[in-house]
């Protein structure tokens, strides 16, 4: 049961992160320029990281385990 709940909490945080990236406008990449298209995906990159750095720093902190 403890499996379900860390997921969803993890998934919840994944939600997060792409509403973030929708609501800022970079998941459209239907652009011309190519610096902006390269900016738009490096962006999504940092946000997506984030949110796994955060996801797995909830689940050490629920768990109280390291991550090995």
């Amino acid at each position: 049961m403890k499996t379900i709940i860390y997921f969803s909490l993890y998934l919840a945080l994944f939600i997060i992160g792409f509403a973030l990236l929708n609501n800022a406008n970079v998941l459209d990449l239907n652009t011309h320029s190519r610096s902006e298209l390269i900016s738009k995906f490096i962006v999504m990159i940092i946000v997506l990281i984030a949110t796994t750095r955060w996801g797995i720093k909830a689940y050490t902190l629920l768990t109280g385990k390291d991550k090995d």
